[in-house]
């Protein structure tokens, strides 16, 4: 009887570790639309599929779209060169939805490219929805 409690609170502790990673893959303990923005843009621009993941919707992750952003991200490097800065600016907050525009600024010329990032609340997390 003892060793079953024992493992059914190893498996208490096993679950909050994991809950806790996961909430820290995307948003952590700064879970703001500009953070998550930030941290799912930084993810798509370094390759990072399953951060880019971790902070997207349900519905976004469905047939492929993230590894697909991954890629015209990974194309657009490819292009313009490595990224000097990452900006983000709020554009509207309400209630359970929010848009960020991300500025990014290229090192090889100062270029910038502006990029709106559409964010959800989902099981109480900001999430990425959409990217225009």
């Amino acid at each position: 009887m003892k060793s079953m409690k024992t493992s059914i609170y190893s498996i208490h502790i096993l679950a909050a570790f994991l809950a806790t990673m996961l909430l820290s893959a995307c948003g952590g303990s700064s879970n703001s639309p500009e953070g998550v923005a930030k941290q799912f843009f930084t993810a798509i621009t370094k390759g990072d599929v399953k951060t880019a993941t971790a902070c997207s919707t349900k519905e976004n992750q469905k047939g492929g779209s993230v590894a697909f952003m991954v890629g015209l991200a990974q194309a657009s490097l490819q292009e313009k060169g490595e990224i000097k800065n990452i900006e983000t600016n709020p554009i509207s907050v309400s209630g359970d939805t929010a848009a960020v525009k991300v500025i990014t600024t290229f090192k090889k010329d100062g270029s910038t490219d502006e990029t709106v990032i559409g964010l959800a609340k989902e099981n109480g997390a900001w999430k990425v929805a959409d990217v225009k």
